[in-house]
């Protein structure tokens, strides 16, 4: 339920400071429904305009809002990660560092490293698209009223799509800089390297611009950022938005059932060491949930 101003206008000052607490939970929310109950115009109140603009979106419909200022900086934190990432070259390192399995640490060879598994190593790829796609769940019940609204005007469907794709695309850019910067700072081979002659690594075909970047998984990240990222959504915009309840906690444990899939299968496809999917579901986790949790609305 939303904070409607312009219904409270059509009800008396009673009923308006009844469902006040239930619809209108922040201070500015609160402070615009005094005023129309009292028949003035919020518009003519420079400090309520000025607050509104700072946290622009604080009364739409969702959870979640965009910020004018807040915005901006996230996303060119992100874009200065992620840049960088797509145009440092790539240079793989130098052998003398290569080593039989029996050089790797105690943890990831107790882990039990694999040869290459094509057929795992695609399934990973799909499970992956099919995680960050599912994170459009979210959309479901914006898109609901957004078709039931007739359109896009002053509907609460444009204001989720919005304010979706921002968000998702800032953690995107955070998350696959992060991941990308330290692939090319770590330079790690992958543990399909090891099962060749012993001297030299062994390289699948496809794989030549690839094999030494191990540390961390791209894969797990983007899937645990997908999944923590879905499951802020169902925890504070679901039902917010009008979503069935009784989906929440499924869509939650789904989602990471689905990324530890992910995690799991780049393993058992010889591509990452369990410390490679450890820290890339790690940094995705912490953008998934750090980017919607910047986002939510001031409630006071």
């Amino acid at each position: 339920m939303g904070c409607n101003y312009m219904e409270f206008s059509q009800k008396t000052p009673d009923r308006a400071r009844r469902v006040l607490f239930g619809a209108c939970s922040s201070v500015v929310e609160r402070k615009i429904v005094d005023l129309v109950v009292a028949g003035s115009n919020p518009v003519k109140h420079p400090k309520i305009l000025f607050v509104l603009f700072l946290g622009f979106g604080l009364s739409s419909l969702n959870a979640f809002n965009l910020h004018p200022i807040a915005d901006p900086i996230i996303g060119g934190v992100g874009l200065g990660l992620f840049l960088p990432s797509q145009l440092i070259e790539a240079r793989p390192p130098s052998l003398a560092g290569f080593g039989s399995i029996s050089s790797i640490d105690k943890f990831d060879a107790a882990m039990t490293p694999f040869a290459f598994n094509k057929g795992l190593d695609t399934a990973g790829d799909v499970m992956q698209i099919a995680g960050m796609a599912l994170s459009a769940i979210a959309l479901i019940p914006g898109l609901q009223h957004w078709n039931e609204s007739g359109g896009m005007t002053g509907s609460r469907g444009w204001d989720s799509v919005l304010t979706f794709g921002a968000m998702y695309a800032e953690a995107f850019m955070l998350t696959a800089g992060t991941k990308d910067l330290l692939k090319l700072a770590v330079r790690r081979y992958r543990p399909y390297t090891h099962y060749g002659n012993g001297s030299s690594p062994y390289i699948p075909a496809g794989e030549e611009d690839d094999y030494y970047l191990s540390f961390p998984s791209g894969h797990s990240a983007y899937a645990f950022m997908s999944a923590s990222f879905l499951s802020a959504y169902m925890l504070w915009d679901w039902e917010e938005s009008g979503g069935d309840a009784k989906w929440k906690w499924p869509v939650i444990i789904g989602s990471y059932l689905l990324a530890g899939t992910v995690a799991g299968l780049r393993i058992a496809a010889g591509a990452h060491y369990m410390t490679d999917v450890l820290a890339g579901a790690a940094i995705g986790s912490l953008y998934g949930w750090l980017v919607p949790v910047l986002h939510l609305k001031l409630r006071i």
